[in-house]
């Protein structure tokens, strides 16, 4: 991998790309929720009949709503934040109309306007100018995460229950970092999040029933059956000291 100069390491620029990939995977999904709003927003803005402030205030949400699902159509770098600040302004002018809905609002400014914000960064600079190499680089090593016949060089880890929702790890070792994604279960065409990280960030401790433990960031999956070809890979990177 060649370094690039810049204020981040070379692995955190790689994981920035690897962020911003899975950010442009799951713009359909929010280019989908953006038309649904949009015409939500038109119909009680055409037929509303609150006070003359609340009019105006949700006319202005619903001409919002439309550019920002114009900006999500187009793919501009800038979208989610202008999604993220979408969510914001609900929040923001129900809480100042005093609408029945407070408690909804607060759950929407807390889990939904934060984490897009988040991931809309990650979209907006790993898509500039200058990160060209970062992005080649972070698609390349996606390919093998997205292949379900792909198993000799990628370990396959089921995650989750039923209350927080069932998803799939797909590691690759790359020799000095892991690519990381997870998946809806059987669902491989986009990845939920992408991350690049370092040898330190995955530790793999096999158990004696020949299960295997493995904590990736802090988040340990316990008790994972291993295929054949996995057990295989995983006695290599445990010998080589990984």
């Amino acid at each position: 991998m060649a370094i690039v100069e810049s204020h981040l390491g070379e692995i955190d620029r790689l994981d920035l790309a690897a962020k911003a990939e899975a950010a442009g995977g799951l713009l359909r999904t929010y280019q989908k929720f953006g038309v649904f709003l949009s015409v939500l927003f038109s119909i009680l803005a055409i037929g509303s009949e609150a006070s003359r402030e609340e009019t105006l205030a949700v006319t202005a949400l619903a001409a919002f709503t439309v550019i920002t699902t114009i900006a999500l159509l187009f793919r501009w770098r800038y979208s989610l934040h202008m999604l993220a600040l979408m969510f914001f302004a609900v929040g923001v002018g129900s809480l100042l109309f005093e609408t029945s809905e407070v408690r909804y609002t607060r759950f929407v400014i807390a889990v939904l306007a934060y984490p897009i914000w988040k991931l809309g960064s990650a979209l907006a600079e790993g898509s500039g100018s200058g990160w060209d190499l970062e992005r080649s680089q972070v698609r390349q090593w996606l390919k093998p995460l997205q292949d379900r016949f792909t198993t000799e060089t990628v370990l396959e880890l089921p995650s989750g229950s039923f209350w927080q929702g069932y998803s799939t790890y797909r590691l690759s070792y790359l020799g000095d970092c892991w690519a990381v994604a997870t998946f809806k279960n059987g669902r491989l065409r986009r990845p939920m999040t992408y991350r690049i990280r370092s040898l330190n960030a995955v530790r793999l401790m096999r158990l004696e029933d020949g299960k295997l433990d493995i904590e990736i960031d802090g988040h340990l999956i316990q008790g994972v059956e291993l295929s054949p070809s996995a057990r295989d890979q995983v006695s290599s990177l445990l010998a080589a000291g990984v």
